[in-house]
């Protein structure tokens, strides 16, 4: 059920079912034509997954196809997509109805899709093997959308006069980058995550386009801009997704104002200062501005920050600094986050795994996932795996598990015991 018992199915997740006469028959034609291959697999059907969406092809002992869409693919290119339908012998279907006409193929079709930023959808139609009527979209975006604004803005904040983008359509998510990163250091989740939500990126204190200032930098002056640039820009709560720093920057908003949060997905986040929480405390010792392994910070850095190059060496020493001494969480604070919370890290990161499970035991709300094969860098090195984690957290309810222990009812949550 959704969040709103009003509107229950608001917060439902949608899966298509189509039947099948022959499923051996229907495998073949969705992996030699379409290039799909089953996640899962039983005696009465085969499981796919598109993007975070699923479908189910089962076993049928009868009934007539569909005279309406049955399923659709959202794509990017619909003139691709259906040029290599064809070259693997996949046959179109001409749908001619009032206000539609099929040409070559592909239907334009009028229509508003406010949630999407489209202004319409171009549509082609085919059946599989089993005589399943199938759909290929593709939303006809608006100009906001096709050409989102690459240079950003500045928004006068009380702390701090902060850079930010903006991106995508739908509900508001805003993403926080790592420490002594900028917003480009989003490039391989952006494009997703903006097909579904409205994006908003700040650069905080002393990164990217945003000027450092006088003192000490804290993640409690940068939660407390981040609130601020909540409450001046999202007319509403928000999604927040942070990455490392930027996770930590997100728990502590989501302490501070639960009212502004909807959920949270904490990416190799620590709630203890470095040599309580990281797996090499002591690479903390060798950080030193100019060396080979920061360039990958500094040269965006250099070109864009408003304090110039010079500057570096003085935001690397600030924030050593604070990684040295901060955050400093306990459980009973973590314990009051009361938005739903994914913990997500490598099985290879920077924080020690102790320490993820402490934070994902703490926070009553939480989900854990742990990506194989993935440093504290993992949203470089497996960013569709990622990404999808992301996006089935952020657009679905939990699922009812069979075994709870944490979850059940009067069982062990954070404070209460082990869980």
């Amino acid at each position: 059920m959704g969040t709103d018992d009003r509107d229950p199915l608001t917060g439902a997740r949608i899966a298509a079912r189509l039947p099948a006469l022959d499923l051996d028959r229907a495998r073949r034609f969705y992996s030699g034509k379409l290039g799909l291959e089953p996640v899962d697999e039983r005696p009465g059907g085969l499981l796919y997954r598109c993007g975070a969406a699923e479908f189910a092809v089962f076993r049928s002992t009868g009934g007539s196809p569909g005279t309406f869409t049955q399923m659709a693919f959202e794509v990017d290119d619909i003139e691709a997509v259906v040029s290599e339908l064809r070259r693997r012998g996949v046959v179109l279907e001409d749908v001619d109805v009032p206000g539609l006409r099929t040409r070559d193929g592909i239907a334009e079709i009028e229509g508003n899709y406010p949630g999407k930023g489209a202004e319409g959808e171009r549509g082609a139609w085919f059946r599989d093997s089993e005589g399943n009527l199938l759909g290929i979209g593709q939303p006809r975006m608006t100009e906001h959308r096709k050409d989102p604004d690459p240079t950003g803005a500045y928004v006068e904040l009380p702390g701090v006069r902060t850079w930010y983008e903006t991106d995508g359509a739908g509900d508001p998510l805003v993403l926080l980058h790592g420490g002594l990163c900028t917003n480009e250091t989003w490039g391989a989740q952006r494009a997703d995550l903006a097909d579904r939500f409205r994006l908003f990126l700040p650069e905080r204190r002393g990164h990217g386009h945003t000027a450092d200032v006088d003192g000490p930098l804290t993640y409690e002056d940068m939660a407390r801009d981040t609130i601020d640039l909540l409450e001046t820009l999202v007319d509403g709560p928000a999604h927040l997704v942070g990455w490392s720093d930027g996770g930590i920057v997100a728990l502590l908003v989501a302490i501070a104002r639960p009212d502004l949060v909807h959920k949270v997905v904490a990416m190799s986040a620590n709630f203890l200062p470095a040599p309580q929480s990281s797996a090499a405390p002591q690479m903390l010792d060798a950080v030193a501005p100019d060396a080979p392994d920061l360039a990958v910070f500094r040269e965006p850095y250099e070109s864009v920050s408003p304090d110039g190059p010079a500057h570096w060496p003085v935001v690397v020493g600030k924030l050593v600094d604070m990684f040295r001494t901060e955050p400093t969480l306990s459980p009973e604070d973590l314990a009051r986050i009361s938005a739903p919370t994914l913990v997500l890290a490598g099985d290879d990161d920077l924080v020690t795994l102790e320490h993820t499970i402490a934070l994902y035991r703490a926070i009553p709300r939480s989900e854990l996932a742990v990506v194989p094969g993935t440093s504290h860098t993992l949203p470089f090195e497996k960013p569709g795996e990622v990404n999808r984690l992301i996006l089935d957290f952020l657009t679905r309810d939990p699922v009812p598990t069979m075994l709870p222990v944490r979850r059940a009812p009067g069982g062990a949550v954070a404070g209460g015991g082990p869980a």
